[in-house]
C-alpha cells in the first residue's frame, strides 16, 4: 500500500507492479533492502518511515507509520484481601510484559519473581505487595488481622490412672500465635513437655 500503520517489530508488507518488471527495495530496517515484486521489513523504533521501490528509472515511496507496541495494563489480584497473622496471602499478576518481580516489605518473603507470589505477615495492620513489569507497577492491599483466640481446652479434664500408668492428654484452642503447646505436670514423669 501507499500508506500503512504497523507496530514496532511488526512486519510491514509491500508489493509493486508496473515499471520494467524488475524491482529493488530500500529504506527498510530488518532487512534494509530487497528485490522482487514484494518486500517485507520490520522497524524497531516509532515514527514515520519511507520504503522506496525502484524499477528501471522509476521510483515510488511507500509510507509507514510505526506505532509503539501496546503493553497490556499490569494488574495484581486480588486487589484487596484479608488474612490472619502468619496466614499465607496469595497474589497473581497479569498483563505487563509477562515478566514480573515482587516486593512485599515487612513480610516473611520480601521479594520474588514470576506470575504468582505468596507471603505471610507477623504483625497486624494494613500491608501491601507490589508487582513490577517493565515500566508498570501495581499494588495489592492486605489487611492483616489478629487471629481469634479460642478457649484453651485440656482433654480429658479429669481421669483416673494407676501408679506408673500413663495419663494421656490433648489440647485444643488457645492463642494460634503462641506456637506449640507447653505442658507441665509437677509430680509426673516426665514433668514437662
Amino acid at each position: 500500500p501507499l500508506n500503512q500503520t504497523v507496530k514496532v517489530n511488526q512486519s510491514a508488507f509491500f508489493s509493486a507492479s508496473g515499471g520494467n518488471g524488475t524491482y529493488s527495495w530500500s529504506g527498510g530496517q530488518t532487512p534494509t533492502t530487497g528485490s522482487g515484486n514484494s518486500f517485507s521489513t520490520k522497524f524497531t523504533s516509532t515514527g514515520s518511515k519511507t520504503v522506496v521501490v525502484t524499477s528501471g528509472s522509476q521510483s515510488r515511496n511507500c509510507n509507514v507509520a510505526v506505532e509503539a507496541e501496546q503493553v497490556p495494563t499490569l494488574t495484581c489480584s486480588p486487589s484487596n484481601q484479608s488474612v490472619d497473622i502468619n496466614q499465607q496471602a496469595n497474589f497473581v499478576a497479569s498483563g505487563g510484559t509477562g515478566t514480573y518481580s515482587w516486593s512485599a516489605p515487612s513480610s516473611s518473603r520480601t521479594s520474588g519473581s514470576g506470575a504468582g507470589f505468596d507471603t505471610t505477615y507477623s504483625t497486624s495492620g494494613s500491608k501491601n505487595a507490589t508487582v513490577t513489569s517493565g515500566n508498570q507497577s501495581a499494588n495489592c492491599n492486605v489487611e492483616v488481622r489478629q487471629p481469634q483466640i479460642n478457649e484453651l481446652v485440656c482433654t480429658p479434664s479429669q481421669q483416673t490412672v494407676d501408679v506408673n500408668q500413663n495419663a494421656s492428654f490433648s489440647a485444643t484452642g488457645g492463642d494460634p500465635n503462641a506456637g506449640a503447646y507447653q505442658w507441665s505436670a509437677s509430680q509426673g514423669n516426665p514433668a514437662s513437655g
